[in-house]
């Protein structure tokens, strides 16, 4: 957030770019540079807050495994990143391909971007500790 180098080559960047995956707490960090702003976005709900409070234009979904918005797709933590990636090799490539890199994983996809059982497990100020940026 305060690497002034990174968040310039943020802005600069992702305009040329097709699409953007952001997992986690990084869509704070994109929503501080401006370009989340006016779009749907979620985060980590343990640090919910602070992301919300990077962008305060950007229409923060709580509950959300992972979001879609124009070229953006924002995952809710690292597993619901994975998730995410598949629902967009699903949005390129199909349904089927999505689920056989699924198997071919291993993995459990979750492949409702809506289902999200963790955001009932965070509500809003719960987590004083990351909030204050102390995890």
């Amino acid at each position: 957030m305060k690497n002034d180098k990174m968040m310039t080559f943020l802005r600069a960047q992702v305009p040329k770019v097709n699409h953007v995956l952001v997992v986690c707490t990084g869509s704070g960090l994109l929503a501080a540079t401006g370009l989340l702003d006016g779009k749907h976005a979620t985060s980590n709900k343990a640090a919910f807050e602070w992301s919300k409070s990077q962008g305060e234009k950007v229409d923060w979904v709580r509950k959300a495994r992972w979001v879609q918005c124009d070229k953006f797709l924002t995952s809710s933590g690292v597993s619901a990143g994975m998730d995410m990636v598949l629902g967009f090799i699903r949005m390129l490539y199909g349904e089927e391909t999505a689920w056989f890199v699924a198997n071919a994983e291993q993995y459990e996809w979750n492949s409702d971007p809506n289902s999200d059982p963790f955001a009932d497990l965070y509500p809003p100020h719960a987590i004083p500790a990351v909030a204050a940026g102390h995890v």
